[in-house]
């Protein structure tokens, strides 16, 4: 077969580095003939890195070498400057191959914004000019690129501050991490974890975070301190939770079961015990959002996946009301997961769920509509005792607990008695 190849001259901004990474291709094929050991992308003005026999330079979009020097190692153009090692010495080219000044570095960095990291043999890093001199006096124990007017630099007590193109600080604070501005904000951390700061340094919030990404279009990605991933807006506040796919983890523990009428809080209590004991929760509700349409056929399908979650040998904090045509199938999974496996019915005095279930909306996909709140509560909790009764208490191999609330009970209480059912049972 005769391979077809595009000079791609003018089109080098379309290219992208081959499967193997032997040279450089466009939509309609291979950009030239040759075959290199190792290329990187092309940057402005054309030129892209190429490795051939252990040696480094820079081709044209043709594939052509650009110039006759060969070096250890080469990296792509920024601002018309390239930053290449040679031995132990590093510094920047033009794109005809020539050295942009007569210094040379242990490590140098790419120029942004008409700025370039470099580090000397004494291990200190600060900044130079296009020209290859010193951008400030001033050295750092490191120095990043610069992005929206500064950098972020290491100074000699460890911490972190950002500097702007003259050496000196923007602001008078320091964190034992920092990132480069984006958008107007810095990702910071202190002893507490992660969080973003504004231009004058302070955070633009009270809440620490375990990760946190840059703000995108006025939103980050985070991960919290209890381990959930999710969105904040500018002010800090969730916008909205990112949960995990509906497949439980291999982790050691029991499957915990809560049940219960509407208004229970069995959704509110398996999430608290979720989040303490470290064992992931998914509820029937949360099948319905993944698998539900609104449809019986989407609603066999949540109960078909809800059912394979309980039977899957992996510890969970599961829920759902515990009555109604499903408890066979649902027990039965448990039993044959082979875990430990607790029944925890919460049974709250049925005015309190009542209340609780008339301020509630509505907000999964499901093919029948919501009766009267009052009534219908009551008819699910009547069909909560008799699977008590005729399905769960039948067999062996579950632990059932009734927790009975004839006054408020907090989380922590709920779950301080859970505990004490475990631990009782265990012993």
């Amino acid at each position: 077969m005769t391979e077809k190849v595009t000079t791609g001259i003018h089109h080098w901004q379309l290219s992208r580095v081959s499967p193997c990474s032997t040279h450089h291709v466009l939509p309609d094929g291979a950009m030239y003939s040759a075959r290199f050991d190792e290329v990187l992308p092309f940057h402005s003005p054309g030129l892209a890195p190429v490795k051939k026999d252990g040696k480094w330079f820079h081709i044209r979009p043709d594939g052509i070498p650009a110039y006759e020097q060969r070096y250890t190692r080469t990296f792509g153009y920024y601002e018309e400057r390239a930053a290449v090692q040679m031995g132990d010495e590093w510094f920047h080219i033009l794109d005809d191959g020539t050295p942009v000044y007569q210094g040379r570095f242990s490590w140098c960095g790419n120029f942004q914004n008409g700025l370039c990291p470099v580090r000397e043999e004494d291990g200190c890093y600060h900044h130079i000019l296009p020209d290859g001199e010193d951008a400030y006096p001033e050295r750092y124990r490191y120095a990043g690129d610069f992005r929206e007017g500064s950098a972020v630099v290491r100074i000699l007590d460890g911490m972190c501050t950002h500097m702007d193109e003259n050496g000196r600080q923007i602001h008078p604070r320091t964190y034992p991490d920092l990132d480069v501005f984006h958008k107007g904000f810095a990702r910071a951390s202190d002893e507490s974890g992660w969080f973003h700061i504004d231009r004058s340094g302070a955070p633009i919030y009270q809440k620490r975070f375990r990760e946190i990404e840059p703000f995108y279009n006025g939103q980050a990605l985070c991960k919290d301190i209890a381990g959930r991933v999710i969105i904040i807006d500018e002010n800090g506040a969730e916008v909205m939770e990112i949960k995990p796919a509906l497949t439980p983890s291999r982790v050691k523990g029991p499957n915990i079961m809560i049940i219960g009428t509407l208004g229970a809080g069995k959704t509110t209590f398996a999430e608290y015990v979720s989040k303490r004991m470290g064992i992931p929760f998914i509820s029937i509700d949360d099948c319905r959002r993944q698998f539900g349409d609104g449809t019986f056929a989407g609603e066999y399908r949540a109960w078909v996946r809800f059912i394979e979650i309980c039977s899957a040998p992996a510890a969970s904090i599961l829920e759902f009301s515990g009555g109604g045509p499903h408890v066979y199938a649902v027990r039965g999974a448990l039993v044959q997961s082979g875990m430990p496996v607790y029944v925890i019915w919460l049974d709250p005095a049925l005015d309190v769920c009542i209340q609780r279930a008339s301020g509630r909306a509505q907000d999964v996909p499901a093919p029948y509509v919501w009766g009267d709140i009052s009534n219908s509560t009551l008819q699910i909790h009547r069909g909560v005792e008799l699977a008590w009764m005729n399905e769960w208490a039948i067999k062996s191999g579950i632990h059932l607990f009734r927790l009975e609330m004839v006054s408020e009970m907090t989380l922590d209480e709920q779950f301080n008695a859970l505990m004490d059912f475990i631990g009782d049972d265990d012993a």
